[in-house]
């Protein structure tokens, strides 16, 4: 005959026919006269004595149950709300793990709940806007080495206090927790406390006014940061990447909290004025989280137009020949006989004419 299962509350969990396996929950429940009932029983023991002990969760889980989860070294309480995306939550460990990183970039994750992340380099760890990492989820995170830890939002969770972020752990062997406090909407909140400070930038050119040819050498000086890479943009000044001899844009080392890196102007022979010059600091090479802008830098015109053509000189205008000169006038013989000499200036001769002589 079969036998109703009910739960602690009262409420009926399952009927459980004769001779038949239920595995309405994590544990098998056997039917009246089910043939190879030993096995299963001592099976449902073992398990509840190593709480279900797996990298991954029990099934059909009831509110109330323990789970070992073996791959965060964590036992966990089903409590079947919202507060986690599976429904489980973490026991607190009585004893800290401690989790030495050397990753340079870490962010993170809910099996981190409990444990101590220790950096032995510089790094910069992220604390994630994600929903898998539940509200109370808490780490704490410690610098051993020299190079600076940062502790930073992912872009989209909040990380308070806000007027610090990022936050740097402000020295070798310093430690913070980090709680996170709560997840409103699509937003997670986060709040820092411990041995923090924060990180500053600036950035500033070698001087105002340049001519073109000329380069411009920038410092990057950094506090609480040590070392590390930023990234530089030229952005927002009229010059544009026909202007620059190289590229526009770049990455500069940090060490002991200062760099430096150098534009150098095209210097051309187009006659454009006066422009300017603006570089931008960001702390990602996708440019998109600005941390300082330089002052800008004026870049003086230095073409030189080019000369007109020299006007023609006309050439000189052509002398016209002179006139023919006449030959001289002869001079008359003895002969009384008067002769006219008449000059033709247009045919260019001479016509001697003789006077009809009288009686002749």
């Amino acid at each position: 005959m079969a036998y109703d299962v009910t739960k602690s509350n009262g409420d009926r969990l399952t009927l459980v026919p004769d001779r038949e396996l239920d595995e309405t929950t994590s544990l098998k429940l056997l039917g009246k006269n089910y043939a190879g009932y030993g096995e299963v029983m001592a099976e449902n023991l073992v398990w509840l004595l190593e709480n279900f002990a797996n990298d991954t969760a029990p099934s059909a889980a009831l509110q109330g149950q323990l789970w070992y989860d073996t791959d965060a070294d964590q036992l966990k309480l089903y409590t079947a709300t919202s507060v986690t995306s599976d429904g489980w939550e973490p026991v607190n460990p009585p004893l800290v793990k401690i989790a030495t990183k050397t990753d340079s970039s870490y962010t993170v994750v809910a099996s981190d709940h409990g444990k101590y992340l220790r950096f032995s380099n510089a790094a910069s760890v992220l604390l994630p806007n994600s929903s898998s990492v539940p509200v109370g989820t808490k780490v704490l995170i410690g610098r051993t080495g020299s190079g600076a830890v940062s502790i930073r939002n992912d872009g989209s969770s909040v990380v308070q206090p806000s007027n610090l972020d990022p936050i740097v752990i402000d020295s070798q062997w310093g430690r913070v927790e980090a709680i996170k406090t709560l997840h409103s909407g699509s937003t997670a909140t986060w709040e820092v406390s411990g041995d923090i400070a924060q990180i500053t930038y600036s950035i500033s050119p070698s001087a105002s006014s340049v001519n073109e040819g000329s380069t411009v050498a920038y410092t990057v000086t950094t506090a609480n940061m040590g070392s590390g890479t930023l990234y530089w943009l030229i952005d927002g000044g009229t010059v544009s990447s026909a202007d620059i001899t190289g590229s526009m844009s770049g990455s500069v080392a940090i060490s002991s909290d200062t760099g430096s890196f150098n534009v150098t102007l095209a210097a051309d022979l187009a006659s454009e004025g006066a422009e300017t010059l603006i570089v931008k600091l960001y702390t990602d090479s996708g440019y998109t989280n600005l941390v300082s802008t330089a002052s800008t830098v004026t870049v003086n015109d230095t073409s030189v137009p080019a000369s007109p053509s020299p006007s023609p000189t006309p050439s000189p205008g052509i002398t016209p020949s002179p006139g023919i000169t006449p030959s001289p006038t002869p001079t008359p013989s003895n002969s009384s006989t008067a002769v006219n000499i008449v000059v033709d200036p247009t045919a260019k001769t001479w016509n001697v004419v003789y006077p009809e002589s009288g009686g002749g």
